[in-house]
């Protein structure tokens, strides 16, 4: 995943993974993206330079240079590729 800044097994088959938002994603909320409905990933925090927002709301917008966090099963973790 090339947007993927980090990586961490938390269990067999889970994962947690830290990324850049796709250009797609810029200027749209986590409501909108739907990680939840779409991917059953959980965001559990934001990072827009040095303040972190841990379990952002579903109304956050994503920002060019923001990380996001998201918690899930590797294979629904792999479709963030798709």
């Amino acid at each position: 995943m090339p947007d993927v800044l980090d990586y961490l097994d938390i269990a067999p088959g889970f994962g947690i993974v830290r990324l850049h938002p796709r250009p797609s994603w810029v200027g749209k909320t986590l409501r909108e993206l739907d990680f939840g409905g779409r991917l059953n990933l959980t965001p559990i925090a934001l990072r827009r330079g040095a303040n972190v927002v841990v379990n952002p709301h579903r109304d956050e917008r994503l920002g060019q240079t923001d990380e996001l966090v998201l918690v899930g099963r590797d294979d629904r973790l792999e479709k963030l590729t798709e």
